[in-house]
């Protein structure tokens, strides 16, 4: 597929992840409330993701790092494999410690995504591939909006157990399809391009998270502000 579908491919992957996020992270707490969970147990979910998110994500990264023929399209492969695989327990699931368990790993999952579709854009953005990162990125966040609208009217009319779990997988399966496409010239796929680019850039293997930081102590701050952005808006989706 020549190098002008990347950036429509790119931009339909990017859709279809926050669709699907939509579906299964927006109503969380409203589908752990019907599972009888507490507004303390829905906090410490949303605390617990995102605390193993974080970690996650800079083991990702330093594992790119050191493995500059691998492209960050296959970590995001993965991960939505095991999220589906974790969706799939989870909707059989009928213990309360099975559920937030399943829960826990497939909101991890999706948000460590986010991440790595970060990085999977530089990728084409460093391998010099014809692709606005920023406009879409763009239109994956209306697709959002529009998508927790929809999921709104939806479960209204539809249990939302099995409305939740549909639209999640469906969505999630569509966006594989569209990651896994070949884009580049010359069947040339974007994972061959990116490797190319990260072998012979020259680009210093990764000192680790820490040391980074330590380089950079303002960095710091900028974590800390972002960090407590989250938290307030984890605590909104609690309510």
């Amino acid at each position: 597929m020549s190098r002008k579908h990347v950036f429509p491919i790119f931009t339909a992957c990017m859709v279809l992840y926050y669709f699907s996020y939509a579906s299964i992270i927006g109503f969380a707490t409203l589908y752990l409330q019907r599972n009888g969970f507490t507004n303390t147990e829905i906090g410490i979910f949303y605390a617990l993701s995102s605390a193993i998110c974080v970690g996650a994500q800079v083991f990702c990264g330093s594992f790119l790092d050191r493995h500059p023929s691998l492209s960050a399209r296959s970590l995001i492969t993965a991960a939505a494999i095991c999220a589906s695989a974790a969706a799939v327990i989870l909707y059989f699931a009928a213990a309360q410690w099975l559920i937030f368990t399943c829960y826990v790993i497939v909101n991890m999952l999706m948000l460590l995504n986010s991440s790595l579709f970060n990085a999977f854009g530089m990728e084409y953005i460093n391998a010099r591939l014809p692709l606005n990162y920023s406009l879409s990125r763009g239109v994956g966040s209306v697709f959002y909006a529009l998508s927790a609208f929809l999921m709104g009217h939806i479960i209204s009319r539809f249990p939302i157990t099995s409305t939740v779990f549909i639209i999640f997988q469906c969505l999630l399966l569509a966006g594989l399809h569209f990651l896994q496409t070949n884009v580049g010239s010359s069947g040339s796929t974007s994972a061959s391009y990116a490797s190319k680019d990260k072998t012979t850039s020259g680009t210093p293997a990764s000192d680790g998270f820490f040391h980074f930081l330590r380089r950079n102590p303002r960095l710091s701050l900028l974590f800390a502000s972002i960090l407590l952005i989250y938290i307030s808006y984890t605590s909104g989706n609690a309510q």
